[in-house]
């Protein structure tokens, strides 16, 4: 297990030398981690437009199956993602590895441009034409189940969210081979979606699409982004004192 820990401080420590010596390199990370998610969101959407109408029992299992899609695209080809670097950095700066300060500024930083890639992705699927009557059909009925909870309902469902997401990274630098990683991320990301957990990145291009079709607006999405981005970072964190936790009690 601690091998995993000296994985995800090189791993912080390589952010933070990005951050604060090569910010292009970084706001490009971060956009593809938006455009990474995004892809897999419009992919869950897809599903939904195809069979909710003729198989809608299968409808649910189907999105889980494959939303996998998405980590697996931002672990493998890179990408900074607001979700994981609550874990990843929270782990790192636990152990004192990195300063706390980093913690908050790498965060806030991912997110704003992993929206930024979100709206990216939504202005081209927007334009492609791509976006039919069933499209936005099943979008507004995606979104309206997305901004009716309570914001402590979609909190919780933030926190809960990011446990598996962040299970799915801690699990992608603990095994060795490339489909063993590949198998555990779809293994850890199929219940998030399954039982409805809430992906404050993901949601960002429901949400960006929507507000194109004109379904919702950039102000309503703040309903479910709030409570949700709080969620996943406190997600990310409970896992990450978890874990440090559990190496602590562990024999040298």
């Amino acid at each position: 297990m601690e091998k995993v820990f000296e994985k995800l401080d090189i791993l912080s420590t390589t952010k933070v030398h990005m951050w604060t010596t090569s910010f292009r390199s970084a706001v490009s990370y971060a956009l593809l981690g938006g455009l990474f998610i995004g892809i897999g969101m419009l992919i869950y959407i897809g599903i939904g437009v195809y069979t909710y109408e003729n198989i809608p029992e299968m409808t649910r299992l189907l999105q889980a199956l494959t939303f996998g899609i998405a980590l697996n695209l931002t672990l493998f080809a890179g990408a900074e993602l607001y979700t994981s670097n609550n874990f990843i950095l929270m782990a790192s700066a636990i152990r004192r590895h990195i300063s706390w300060r980093f913690v908050l500024l790498l965060c806030v930083g991912s997110w704003l441009f992993n929206f930024m890639g979100a709206q990216l992705l939504a202005f081209g699927m927007y334009y492609s034409g791509l976006l039919t009557d069933a499209w936005a059909s099943y979008i507004a009925y995606i979104a309206d189940i997305k901004l009716a909870p309570s914001f402590t309902e979609l909190f919780i469902r933030g926190i809960l969210c990011n446990l598996f997401v962040c299970l799915a990274v801690w699990c992608f630098y603990k095994v060795e081979q490339d489909i063993a990683k590949w198998a555990m991320v779809f293994c850890c990301i199929f219940p998030f979606i399954f039982l409805g957990f809430e992906h404050s990145v993901a949601n960002m291009t429901l949400f960006a699409v929507a507000a194109q079709l004109g379904i919702t607006t950039y102000v309503a999405m703040l309903h479910n982004l709030v409570p949700v981005t709080l969620g996943n970072f406190v997600g990310g964190a409970l896992l990450a004192v978890l874990y440090t936790l559990v190496n602590k009690g562990i024999p040298q």
